[in-house]
């Protein structure tokens, strides 16, 4: 895992993505506040990175924690 610290928009970007049930990477981006222009591509950008991922992850697994899911598997 990275220890790299995400930026606010990064962070934006990561619970979008998370709660967008879809997974929409260009949607994410521009609730995120990244430029209509290039959303699509920045979104792209960003799930390559690694420390997006891992935000993503924890997110994820955060989300299943309080959903109760875990628990009762």
């Amino acid at each position: 895992m990275t220890d790299r610290k995400l930026s606010p928009q990064e962070s934006a970007f990561c619970r979008a993505y998370v709660m967008d049930t879809g997974r929409d990477a260009q949607a994410a981006a521009l609730k995120a506040g990244y430029s209509s222009n290039g959303a699509k591509q920045q979104g792209y950008r960003l799930l390559q990175r690694p420390h997006i991922k891992a935000e993503i992850t924890r997110l994820e697994a955060e989300a299943l924690r309080r959903s109760g899911v875990v628990n009762s598997l």
